[in-house]
């Protein structure tokens, strides 16, 4: 796998890890300055890298067929972590485990990314349910060349969902990015508070598009985000 793919990985790697290192500063500046939201979140957010990290060595190892069902639950932490940003409010039913966060797929992430609920269709009914690639034989073995259609799925989930991890970490801690590329931030009416509205840059979507092989400006819906900074 390192040899086919050696060159992709570290692209991956390198997005994950800007991801990963957003996430612990503001998980951190979170806990000291006392903001609830941004802890909880920032504990979804690191449950999501570990997923994604679960996933790179499942399929690394030659268990392709695995990464759809690790990578939808990783999908599903991050359809939460954009309902729970965007509607604070039901915080409370999370942390009581009453918050259905299949809810969060059609309320808000649906609303960022149009695509999203296809992607979850596609990991539930392909990978978590019996679908069809169950029907064939799912061996462990080497990988032998990049035309092996298992590993170009795998890499595409994976790729995928790394993005989608770095712009919701992008999004969550929005103040703790240097130079964001797919949000900006609005006036808004409350103090302390900030909207974000999703809009890449030419060189985000440029960058995307390398990365995931496709463009995103289809998915620039304006998305208010009320967050305590």
């Amino acid at each position: 796998f390192d040899e086919l793919c050696g060159s992709e990985l570290e692209e991956i790697d390198q997005l994950y890890s800007t991801a990963a290192l957003v996430t612990l500063a503001g998980f951190r500046k979170a806990g000291k300055d006392g903001w609830q939201l941004g802890n909880d979140l920032g504990l979804l957010l690191y449950h999501t890298g570990l997923g994604l990290s679960a996933a790179a060595q499942l399929l690394r190892h030659g268990y392709p067929l695995s990464v759809g069902v690790v990578a939808r639950n990783a999908l599903e932490m991050i359809a939460t972590v954009l309902h729970l940003h965007e509607y604070p409010d039901d915080l409370q039913k999370f942390r009581e485990g009453r918050f259905g966060s299949t809810k969060a797929v059609a309320s808000s992430a649906k609303k960022l990314f149009p695509w999203f609920g296809e992607l979850n269709g596609l990991l539930s009914n392909e990978f978590v349910h019996v679908g069809e690639q169950y029907n064939e034989m799912q061996t462990f073995r080497p990988y032998k060349s990049r035309d092996d259609v298992s590993l170009g799925h795998g890499l595409t989930i994976l790729k995928i969902e790394v993005w989608m991890f770095y712009v919701t970490v992008e999004r969550t801690f929005y103040r703790f990015v240097r130079q964001p590329m797919y949000w900006v931030e609005e006036p808004s009416d409350s103090e302390g508070q900030i909207r974000l509205q999703y809009a890449p840059t030419s060189e985000g979507d440029r960058w995307a598009k390398d990365f995931i092989g496709s463009s995103l400006k289809t998915v620039s819906s304006v998305s208010p985000s009320n967050s305590s900074a």
